[in-house]
């Protein structure tokens, strides 16, 4: 005798679950996530700079597409070919059903200046050196997209000085067209010492 399963109703979670998504998906679920409703999902996973997820954002889609995208942040370091500190976050994307989605980072920048990088990270306030918001298109299944605190190119400011310094960011999936999502918790780099050679 053959026995056939059958997908069930609203289990959205379960393709998902293979992608080390874990919540709200029972033993039972979990054990053929190869089966889902024709409801998908879009999520970004934010990660701070030790690689852990700090915080992710889920939009329901009436569609069966599901794509989960993932965002990196890297610690403030100085670029040569900036002439800046910066930090980058990567963006990476997988899943079925759409080829291209929307990602929306913003970031900002802070730096405790002139504290001695002796002893550990400065404590205290960040002041705020630079921010960034940029929509790009990220390739479901393809290759990683950039995404720059300060912005590259002309007219946007250069960050200078040696200093303790740390990134966040925020993110969410604006596109396709309809996408609805709020911005998740921020995701943290590390208070890190950069030190500015000119």
């Amino acid at each position: 005798m053959i026995t056939r399963l059958l997908p069930v109703p609203g289990t959205a979670a379960l393709f998902i679950a293979a992608l080390a998504i874990t919540t709200n998906v029972s033993a039972a679920q979990a054990a053929t996530p190869h089966f889902r409703s024709s409801q998908g999902q879009l999520v970004l996973r934010l990660h701070n700079a030790d690689g852990r997820v700090q915080s992710e954002s889920v939009t329901p889609l009436a569609a069966a597409s599901t794509v989960v995208c993932d965002a990196a942040l890297e610690n403030p370091h100085y670029s040569g070919g900036a002439e800046s500190v910066i930090f980058k976050t990567r963006v990476t994307c997988s899943g079925n059903g759409l080829s291209i989605v929307q990602v929306r980072i913003r970031g900002t920048l802070g730096s405790i200046c002139g504290a001695p990088p002796r002893g550990g990270p400065a404590q205290g306030p960040l002041v705020l050196r630079a921010t960034s918001d940029q929509i790009q298109n990220v390739t479901v299944n393809g290759g990683f997209t950039t995404y720059y605190t300060p912005m590259a190119g002309p007219g946007n400011p250069k960050v200078r000085g040696s200093g303790w310094y740390q990134g966040d960011v925020s993110g969410k999936i604006v596109g396709p067209p309809g996408i609805v999502s709020d911005d998740p918790p921020r995701a943290f780099s590390n208070r890190v010492w950069v030190n500015d050679p000119r």
